[in-house]
Parts: structure tokens; C-alpha cells; sequence
């Protein structure tokens, strides 16, 4: 349906006028969303059927088809976002490889982003073996107790450094800046061994966590990916997540353009 597609086309025209990169990703495609909120009752599963495969790579084919013109200097690919833990490499292997086969029919160029598995945490390492021209995209909730701290997902308070964590024999540590290295180092390590591009596709840290505490770990989080050259998007722009209308109400926000701003926020993404 044009009206549903315009929305898109939108923000490629923008990028283009502007001189930015746009990366098409798909938050969600028949047989599968990360949000569970977001799931429709379906009968087909995209990582086992092969119905919903078809389907899958058609509306990719499409999208293709419509962009043939945009140089891979300008647009990108990301065939889904954020397959999760129950998903297994071979499966993601799979419909990552009928996808991008079917889009190079028509732009042999084509540069995709291909997220990690286990919500982008883990490297796709079968795939990052596999498929040339693809760069990778891990994500930036180091720890999910703290950056989701007020979703529902942990009632824990949250502190950083020294947030707590627990191991498999139920022995308490701590959580703190040598574990975002160790994480992110992980994603280096590979993209230079194998010669391939990485990319944090998405971070950010939810509006309940204290701003001093949010500060803080952003802080390290900006300072680590810098270190091992590994750029970022931020989550959000404009919400929960975000530097603008956020909801705060720990710190004093700022009027801009008819939006709240979170001025101290903005400024430390500046600097890095």
C-alpha cells in the first residue's frame, strides 16, 4: 500500500537532501518481532516455515526494487532487528542469506547491517564468516538491569558503578566499566580479525534511572566504544529513552522548538 510505504520513502528523500546515511531496518517481518507486545498471532514462524521465509524475502525484493536508484554510499540494509535467544545461528544464517541474495539480484552493491543474535548481543559469528559485504550491529544495555531499570524488567535501584550481578554459583559482584570492555572488546576483536565493520545499532538508558547514575554510565559506555572506534546510535531521539521529552523530572529540562531538551545529556553525546 503506497500510503503505508510514503512514510518511508519520506525519509530517504530527507537523508538524501541532507547528506545523510539511511539504514532500512526492519523492526518487524511476518513470523517474527522482537517486542512482545508487538507479536500478532501468526501461524507461520520466520526462523522455521518456509511460508513465512517467502513472504519475508518478497517484501525485502520489493523494498530493493524501490531503492535501486540510492548508491550503497547512501543506503543500507538491516534485515530484522534484534533476533533473540531462542533463535540459533544456522536459523539466522538462513534467512539472512535468502534475504540478501534476493535484494543483490537487483543491487549487487548492497551493504547490509546484520544485527547480533540474543537481541544483538552476541556476534553472529557463522555469519559473520559467511556473507561478504555486511557490517554488524551490536547493542549498548550493558547492563539491561540498570539501562531498562524502571520497565518492569528489575526492581533493583540502580547504581554505577558497583551495580550488582550474580553468577552462576549465586556469588555477588559487582558491575562496572571493565565489563563494558570486556563486552564491546569482544565486538573488536572480531571486526578486526575478520576484517569487517561493527556498529552499536542502538543504545541508550531508560527515563527512571537517576540522571546522576544515567550520567555516569553513558559516560563510560561513550568512552569505551570510542576507544575500540565503534560508532553508535542512540535510543532514542524523542521519548523514554531519548534526549528530548523523555519525562524526566530529576533534573531541569530545557524548552527547545516546542520539545523538552536534556541539555547535559546533549552535550555529552557531543563530546564523543
Amino acid at each position: 500500500e503506497e500510503s503505508k510505504i510514503a512514510p518511508l520513502d519520506k525519509a530517504v528523500y530527507l537523508a538524501e537532501k541532507y547528506g545523510l546515511h539511511t539504514n532500512i531496518a526492519m523492526h518487524r517481518l511476518p513470523g517474527y518481532c522482537v517486542n512482545q507486545d508487538e507479536r500478532i498471532e501468526e501461524a507461520n514462524n520466520l526462523w522455521q516455515d518456509k511460508e513465512a521465509l517467502d513472504a519475508a524475502v518478497y517484501q525485502w525484493g520489493q523494498i530493493a526494487k524501490r531503492y535501486k536508484g540510492i548508491g550503497a554510499d547512501k543506503l543500507s540494509f538491516n534485515v530484522i532487528n534484534e533476533p533473540d535467544r531462542k533463535i540459533t545461528p544456522l536459523q539466522y544464517k538462513a534467512v539472512n542469506e535468502a534475504v540478501i541474495n534476493e535484494v543483490r539480484k537487483t543491487t549487487p552493491d548492497r551493504l547490509f547491517i546484520l544485527d547480533g543474535i540474543c537481541y544483538g548481543d552476541i556476534p553472529p559469528v557463522d555469519a559473520m564468516r559467511y556473507f561478504e559485504n555486511c557490517g554488524y550491529s551490536c547493542r549498548g544495555y550493558e547492563p539491561r538491569r540498570l539501562t531498562h531499570y524502571g520497565t518492569g524488567e528489575d526492581d533493583e535501584y540502580p547504581k554505577w558503578p558497583d551495580m550488582r550481578k550474580f553468577d552462576n554459583n549465586g556469588d555477588q559482584a559487582v558491575r562496572d566499566r571493565c565489563e563494558l570492555e570486556q563486552f564491546f572488546g569482544m565486538w573488536a576483536a572480531l571486526s578486526e580479525a575478520l576484517k569487517i565493520g561493527v556498529h552499536c545499532g542502538e543504545m541508550g538508558i531508560y527515563y527512571k534511572c537517576p540522571h546522576d547514575v544515567a550520567m555516569r554510565w553513558l559516560e563510560d559506555v561513550l568512552d569505551v566504544l570510542k576507544s575500540y572506534n565503534i560508532g553508535y546510535a542512540f535510543w532514542n531521539l524523542r521519548g523514554k529513552f531519548g534526549i528530548m521529552d523523555n519525562g524526566r523530572t530529576d533534573i531541569e529540562m530545557k524548552s527547545y522548538n516546542g520539545h523538552t531538551l536534556d541539555s547535559k545529556m546533549l552535550k555529552l553525546l557531543q563530546k564523543y
